[in-house]
């Protein structure tokens, strides 16, 4: 078994041997017309080929090829589709004998690629083929007599690559613009990416999104790479009446990725903005801009929303909440004063009258600080003002767009007023300004805006307020009836009924509640 393994080794050997030195004596020159016959013949497209020589070395075979391209030529103009200023290749030569090609390394300078994404969503090397639906078809005559079967195909296999100064160049069929990456210097060892530095560009580009109903456009883009990070130096597009623009960084793009975004969004009419895109009714309106600073890890949305930190401001001029009367809604939340809304209404000034009568509530120009974290986005001092009221508090909201929060609501003096004049007893929620205000709650979503008023509160306060005056009443009234009773001759000595708190408490309800049936 020894001496089998032994010939085989030796046999081995002189094969190899015999392989070099046909190759050492090879002039691969003498067969380029026959090779870029050849590549026409595979590719569809015309080649031109400057020089081609081969030189056996002590790892292998270099291949050497200078000044390739690739082109179509219509009425005398040729256009390149595939070039390159040199290509060497080492090609190792034992494994030849198994019909496996393998490149120990392989670098290639100054090439011009151009891969397209057809509209069936197939990408395609430019040069390679005549277009997606028509393929390269056979140059010159076909060989005449039987046609021979076909032998095994070579596996070809590449250990590492180096492209230097190359020009790469994405168009995808379903988009308008083209991606245009430098490559200063990019190495692949073993299909994994070990040296990267490039730049990529894009002007004017426009795309379709299938869950948009209008087109983004407008794209722009600036960024550059090196290693494992890319630099977005600037980003805008338009949508709508919407735009986008930002810079950002992404870190450790073959591994989890992490980003770090900057970015601003503005838009002109927001119910306008939504409809044209998604074709859904918004409950706001208004001109808004919205600034955010942050960073994300990972690809996938539940990943981002989960990562998704950072902060910015949202401004809105002009804004309208639609459909949502929130001042005749709060008033008539009040259950502790019937008719509220109506009574109210014949307190106030004629202009504010019209307030009443409105589908709509008028929001004065709006600016919010916000916070995102764990999920959610945070309003930790919300500030949101009309023409009648203001609400003061706090906010939060998922990224299903549910909006939920808390606070104070205090009412403009022009209608606290007018509610103190509606309810006397609404001077016990009244602040040092005798303006009316109490606890509230609040949520927004499919069913619009909602306030809740804190009618605990409210009743509560007036409830303990109001008993502590009946009970000052009562005092007073039985100090000054002992007195007069001492200068009348009646005993002094003769006992106060005093009611007990409870009592006047449940009495004032009592009372509450029979004027409001």
């Amino acid at each position: 078994m020894k001496k089998v393994l032994i010939v085989i080794a030796v046999i081995l050997i002189v094969a190899v041997v015999g392989v070099g030195i046909f190759i050492a004596t090879f002039d691969i020159a003498t067969y380029k017309g026959f090779i870029v016959a050849q590549l026409e013949r595979m590719t569809g497209n015309k080649v031109e080929m400057g020089g081609l020589s081969m030189k056996v070395q002590k790892e292998g075979a270099l291949l050497d090829v200078e000044d390739f391209k690739i082109y179509a030529e219509s009425d005398g103009n040729r256009t390149v589709l595939l070039s390159f200023e040199r290509l060497e290749a080492l090609v190792e030569l034992a494994p030849l004998l198994a019909r496996s090609l393998r490149v120990a390394r392989m670098s290639v300078s100054k090439p011009e690629i151009r891969i397209i994404r057809g509209e069936a969503g197939t990408f395609r090397l430019a040069g390679y083929g005549k277009s997606d639906e028509n393929p390269a078809v056979p140059v010159g005559p076909a060989p005449a007599g039987p046609v021979p079967s076909a032998a095994k195909a070579f596996g070809v296999y590449i250990n590492s690559t180096e492209i230097k100064d190359g020009t790469l160049r994405f168009q995808d069929m379903s988009f308008s613009g083209t991606l245009n990456i430098k490559i200063r210097e990019l190495d692949l060892s073993k299909g994994k990416i070990s040296t990267l530095s490039a730049e990529a560009s894009l002007v004017d580009g426009k795309v379709s999104v299938p869950s948009l109903k209008v087109p983004v456009e407008r794209i722009s883009l600036s960024a550059s790479a090196e290693n494992d990070s890319i630099m977005v130096t600037s980003f805008s597009a338009s949508i709508a009446t919407g735009t986008l623009s930002g810079s950002g960084r992404f870190d450790d793009i073959f591994g989890s990725l992490r980003t770090t975004l900057k970015a601003t969004v503005e838009v002109q009419g927001i119910k306008q903005f939504i409809y044209s895109m998604l074709e859904q009714k918004q409950s706001m309106d208004g001109n808004t801009r919205l600034t955010f600073e942050g960073t994300m890890t990972g690809l996938s949305w539940p990943e981002i929303s989960r990562t998704l930190t950072g902060g910015g401001e949202f401004y809105l001029d002009r804004g309208m909440m639609m459909n949502t009367n929130i001042l005749n809604q709060t008033l008539g939340s009040l259950t502790l004063f019937p008719d509220l809304p109506e009574i109210v209404k014949g307190y106030v000034p004629v202009p504010i009258q019209q307030a009443f009568g409105n589908d709509d509530t008028v929001i004065e120009p709006l600016r919010q600080a916000y916070v995102i974290e764990g999920g959610y986005v945070m309003i930790p001092d919300l500030d949101f003002k009309t023409d009648t009221f203001e609400m003061r508090g706090q906010a939060k909201s998922s990224f299903t767009g549910d909006v939920s929060g808390s606070g104070i609501i205090r009412f403009a003096r022009s209608v606290s007023s007018a509610m103190l004049k509606a309810a006397p007893e609404m001077k016990y929620i009244t602040d040092s300004d005798g303006m009316v205000e109490f606890p509230m709650a609040f949520k927004s979503g499919e069913n619009g805006f909602k306030v809740i008023p804190d009618l605990k509160y409210v009743g509560r306060k007036v409830a303990v307020q109001k008993a502590g005056e009946l009970v000052n009443d009562f005092i007073q009234k039985a100090v000054n009836g002992s007195a007069q009773s001492a200068s009348g001759g009646n005993s002094p000595d003769a006992p106060i009924k005093v009611p007990k708190l409870k009592d006047l408490v449940k009495s004032f309800m009592e009372a509450e509640r029979r004027s409001s049936q």
